[in-house]
């Protein structure tokens, strides 16, 4: 993490630096520094999918469902990935109580899950979140 912190510090304007530290947080369990630096990335390229995703679920291991719900439709706008937003989008409306919608969003998800083969970081640690969501 510190290592980002300082490419950061060189090189204040790299928006991969903001994606790849804000995927970082999250994956050690602080989704509130990871909301502050996608946040303060996306203030540099507002219109950057790659720095939106990562805040929507930021937010969404934050405890902030509603929050991750529209953050993932406004990064569904710009173009993000679709499989991770509709995991996001899930995972989002589970945790607001909409269980049938976020079950459509999985369904969806996987299906076109399949005829992708990219696995980045940010959809392992949402197939991961997924998985636990759904339990056994």
């Amino acid at each position: 993490v510190q290592e980002y912190r300082q490419a950061l510090a060189v090189e204040p304007n790299k928006i991969g630096g903001y994606v790849s530290l804000a995927a970082v947080l999250i994956h050690i369990g602080e989704p509130s520094e990871a909301v502050r630096y996608a946040r303060h990335g996306l203030t540099l390229a507002s219109a950057h999918p790659d720095l939106a995703q990562p805040l929507a679920f930021a937010l969404l291991r934050d405890s902030k469902p509603a929050d991750a719900l529209s953050a993932a439709e406004r990064a569904k706008g710009l173009g993000a990935d679709e499989v991770n937003g509709l995991l996001i989008t899930a995972l989002a409306r589970q945790g607001l109580g909409r269980a049938a919608e976020a079950k459509q969003d999985y369904a969806r998800a996987l299906v076109l899950a399949e005829k992708h083969t990219s696995t980045s970081p940010l959809r392992l640690l949402l197939l991961q979140q997924a998985a636990s969501q759904l339990g056994p």
